[in-house]
Formats: C-alpha cells, structure tokens, sequence
C-alpha cells in the first residue's frame, strides 16, 4: 500500500509514450507510474500502477491529479471535496486511498472501477432486465442513505458519476464518485448547480433544498433505467423549456416504452419523482419498496430496446438543454 511518507520522497521522471503522458514515482520500496487517460479543466485522470520493488504486490488506482495554479479562488471548494472523501466509506462510494499535496498539484489517489459508467455498461450488456435496474437502484440508494444519514447531499447524481464494478462470477454493482458539489447540509442550500436533466424542482425555484434533491435525481435515472429517456425533457433543447417541465413534475409512462414495465417500478418512481419535497420519498423509503427489494421487479430482457433508447438520447442531449450543465456548474464555484 503506497504512503504518504513514500509518496513525499518520491523522484519524478516524466516521458511521452504514443501521446500518453506518463509519469514515475520512485521509493525505497515502491515504483508508480501514472498513465493519464483524460486531461480536464483543472485535473487530469489517471491510471496509477503501484509496484512492489520486490515485485511481490502490484496494485491498479486511479489518479485524479488537480492542477492548483487553474484552481485560483476555488480552493476552499477542492479542500471541502477531499474532507468528504476522507469521512466516506461505503461498498457503493469510490474510496479515496490516500493523498498527496504539493505546493503546485493535489495527487488523490482513488479506488479504480474498470466496468464503465452506467449507460456504457447497459449498452453493452446482451440482457438487461428490470431486476437489474431494481438491483443498480438498492447500489445507489444505500450510498445516498448512508450519506444522508451524515448530512451529506451529493448534488451530482448522474449516470456518468456512476460506475460499475464487475466481479469474477459476473455480477455487477454500482459505484458512486465525483464528489465535486458534495456539501453537508446544515440548514437549507440555494447553490444552483447539478447537471439540467437531473436537478430537482426545488433547485430551480430557488426556495431552498436540502437532502432529498439526490432522491429526486435517483428518480430520474430510474425512469431512464427503464426506458432509455428522461422523464422531463425539452423537445427543442432549450433549457428553460426543460426546468419549466420539471416545476410542473407531470409524469408520464409513454406506451409502448412503458407497456411492459411494472406498475410496482412505475409508483416507485412516482414517489422519487415527486415535486412536494415532504412527499417525495427519503432513501429509507425507497430501499423498502417492494421493487428495489426485488419481490416485483421483472425479469424480462430489455436491452434491445434500451441500447435503441439510450443511443437516441444521448444523441439528443450532445446540444441544447443539457449543453448547459457548465452553466450550472460554474454558478456553484461562485
């Protein structure tokens, strides 16, 4: 296991392999070397390789590695993320391991999930069925719980921010990260920001929110789950169009996408979905419905439909309403 210590008294060797910047650490006991796989804003992602010098131990991670000098004014927001991954630890929340601060970078070195993010995992399954949207949604729920029960509210709940761990005997689990607009809630918030698809009603309104928009977002991605499309969205891409669905909350099971889903999955949602936050289930709620506790869910392969809907959809989101998610973003950073 790499250390602080070690990571300190590192040398740092840097080469270019085939446009792949990569990276080397060197200890007295540990070599690691850093592939970087997606260069943001202000942090690049990485693939971290820790190896025993004795050859005995080697280990896979991921890097997120921030750049200070692109964060200027943004540090308190960086140092809240780090303190909220250094209190979590769920199965269903990507570990931070340990991490490194220099005077110029901030090295998190982060449990490594190779199975894709939600939608990439769906659309490459050959069956896919409700009980496995059931069984993403128990994944979800019991982290957003176990945050909740902390004060916690992730304000980022999304598809991409979901990834999916594959096991040797083929099952499969979801995992939460990107904890970028975390914040504990001590009283009600009024940060706009979240991604446009899967904010809550209350967000938008600007009336204060707390806890429950994470619900509402997980609400969202279970009727996507199901179908393949949100269930408020903006014909014209436009994202006012868009919010003013979501204030109105009114809730459609189109056929003939919804004509072999379950009424138990269509009320689940209508509960997580719904704009009267005193109404809308909380975590607990949801993990006894009868759908995510699995007695209802039906086992019928749907993945044909689903890759036809989700290939449509994203098509549909690459402009428009959901363009503007930097938007959104960037009124958090402020």
């Amino acid at each position: 296991m790499c250390t602080h210590t070690h990571l300190l008294n590192t040398q740092t060797h840097t080469i270019n392999t085939h446009h792949r910047h990569i990276r080397t650490h060197n200890t007295n006991t540990h070599s690691f070397y850093y592939t970087v796989t997606a260069d943001g804003l202000y942090l690049v992602v990485c693939v971290c390789v820790c190896v025993c010098v004795s050859g005995l131990q080697r280990q896979e991670y991921a890097l997120k590695i921030i750049d200070k000098a692109k964060c200027s004014g943004k540090e308190h927001l960086i140092a809240n993320e780090v303190s909220i991954l250094r209190r979590v630890r769920h199965p269903s929340i990507i570990m931070l391991i340990e991490e490194l601060d220099t005077p110029t970078e901030l090295y998190l070195v982060m449990e490594l999930v190779k199975g894709g993010d939600l939608f990439d995992a769906i659309t490459c399954s050959t069956k896919y069925t409700e009980r496995d949207a059931s069984a993403m949604l128990f994944n979800l729920t019991g982290a957003l719980r176990y945050l909740h029960r902390m004060n916690i509210v992730h304000r980022d709940i999304k598809p991409e921010n979901l990834l999916v761990c594959e096991y040797p005997d083929g099952t499969k689990s979801l995992k939460l990260g990107d904890f970028g607009l975390a914040t504990v809630v001590e009283g009600p918030l009024y940060t706009v920001c979240g991604t446009p698809t899967y904010v809550a009603p209350e967000i938008i309104a600007e009336s204060g929110y707390g806890l429950k928009v994470d619900i509402w977002a997980a609400g969202v991605i279970t009727y996507i789950l199901l179908c393949g499309f949100p269930p408020f969205r903006s014909e014209k891409n436009q994202q006012e169009e868009l919010f003013e669905q979501i204030l109105l909350g009114k809730l459609d099971f189109p056929s003939p996408y919804w004509d072999n889903i379950s009424d138990s999955a269509k009320d689940l949602i209508g509960k997580m979905l719904q704009v009267d936050v005193g109404d809308r289930y909380t975590a607990d709620e949801v993990l006894e419905h009868c759908w995510v506790k699995d007695e209802t869910a039906m086992d019928t392969n749907m993945v044909c439909e689903m890759e036809d809907s989700v290939e449509s959809e994203n098509t549909h989101n690459n402009t428009g309403a959901d363009a503007e998610v930097d938007h959104l973003h960037d009124q958090s950073w402020q």
